[in-house]
């Protein structure tokens, strides 16, 4: 749901303590799963080996004890783990009043509405692959009146890719330009 695209057979399953016909160490498989017949009784547990990016959890039956004619269904959930985005605005000079709304992907993200210098979007959960930071400008201010940078881990045109489970920062630093008023009095 968070972008990933693993498949059951990308995820090595291993069952410790007992010994398997086919093998203690195996490549998942959807529901309804594959049997695999015990050659031994006892304490057992199943653990797996996942693609980065995913967490586990796994079922009641998945450790334990089993005993002679015990049949158990262990089953194993992964989910891939959401990437985060966080855009920080700074601008120079930090007295500056400016107001500016911070985006991803088109919308005004997090906490990112309407801030200034020090503001952030905070960490903005999205999915895996590119986004887009940009800003807007708030009440009162204009981005003509600025030269605005997007550094960080954002490309200069404020272009990101992030994989599952990534934590990046993006900062769009606005520098207020000089201004020159000239009056001509005849």
């Amino acid at each position: 749901d968070d972008g990933g695209t693993a498949v059951a057979g990308d995820f090595t399953l291993q069952i410790d303590g007992v010994t398997s016909s086919s093998g203690n160490s195996f490549a998942g498989v959807d529901a309804p799963g594959v049997d695999h017949l015990l050659l031994s009784i006892g304490g057992y547990s199943v653990g797996e080996s996942s693609p980065v990016g995913y967490a586990s959890s796994f079922g009641p039956d998945c450790a334990g004890s089993i005993a002679l004619n015990e049949t158990k269904t262990c089953t194993v959930t992964n989910n891939d783990i959401a990437p985060t985005l966080t855009v920080n605005k700074i601008v120079i000079p930090d007295t500056d009043d400016g107001r500016f709304d911070l985006r991803i992907d088109g919308s005004v993200a997090g906490s990112g509405d309407d801030v200034g210098d020090g503001g952030t979007t905070g960490a903005v959960a999205v999915s895996a692959g590119g986004h887009l930071v940009a800003e807007s400008a708030g009440p009162d201010t204009s981005l003509a009146d600025y030269i605005a940078v997007i550094a960080g881990d954002c490309a200069a045109d404020g272009s990101v890719s992030l994989a599952l489970d990534d934590d990046k920062v993006c900062t769009i630093t606005n520098t207020k330009q000089p201004k020159l008023i000239v009056t001509k009095v005849v």
